[in-house]
């Protein structure tokens, strides 16, 4: 067993499309994991000096500081509190938004599209600076409609682009079959496309909801006046 370990035995054991395909399967581990592994890793360090590859001391230092910390469960309440509002929020606008989007043809759908993509395609200092001017002329720096509405425009782009792509999969004979049958526009949108959008709808809503909960940068730049 432990001969393989040798990389020549085990490449002439394998052979050379094998031993590739292990090569970059262990690269793509490594990749992948590897990030994970360490930050696992010095979840349990209470002290640890790099170039180390382990720890000098394990512990639960860091655990229990976190804790200790008398904000912590209405922390967790506040961020998700905000995490499922900004979802609802988002839905609303976005997937109506999306469908137009994936059903009509009107001048400068494309450059709306291009739009969305802009804004993640550049630093998003500049952009931040320009909500910051914004934000302090409406009042809203330091509010919680605030916070709601700086994560809405940073997630705008797959809360509207995925959407429309699985609208677009909607084949629209059965929208027109609906309507032959007497269903208005609306009822068509509510009983017939959106229970065929439900998987799409409740990946885009749990993408969101991790998204919203996990950034701490949007909500300190909008929360803390300092």
């Amino acid at each position: 067993m432990f001969k393989m370990l040798n990389p020549k035995r085990f490449y002439h054991a394998v052979g050379r499309r094998k031993f590739l395909e292990f090569v970059l399967l262990a690269a793509f581990i490594l990749f992948f994991y590897g990030p994970m592994i360490n930050m696992l890793m010095l979840a349990f360090a209470n002290e640890y000096q790099a170039p180390a590859i382990l720890p000098q001391q394990w512990g639960f230092k860091w655990w229990s500081y976190v804790f200790s910390q008398k904000s912590l469960v209405s922390s967790i309440t506040q961020s998700f509190i905000v995490a499922i509002i900004t979802t609802g929020v988002s839905m609303v606008l976005c997937i109506p938004a999306a469908y137009s989007i994936a059903r009509f043809k009107y001048p400068g759908r494309k450059m709306f599209m291009l739009s969305f993509l802009l804004t993640n395609a550049f630093p998003k200092l500049g952009i931040y600076t320009s909500i910051a001017v914004l934000f302090y002329k409406y009042n809203l720096m330091g509010t919680y409609t605030g916070v709601v509405i700086i994560h809405m425009i940073n997630s705008m782009m797959f809360m509207v682009w995925l959407p429309s792509s699985a609208f677009r999969a909607v084949h629209r004979q059965q929208e027109e079959a609906a309507r032959d049958v007497g269903a208005g526009p609306i009822r068509t949108f509510f009983s017939v496309v959106l229970p065929m959008m439900k998987p799409t709808l409740i990946s885009v809503g749990v993408l969101e909801i991790m998204w919203v909960w996990n950034d701490y940068l949007l909500p300190y730049l909008v929360l803390d006046r300092k």
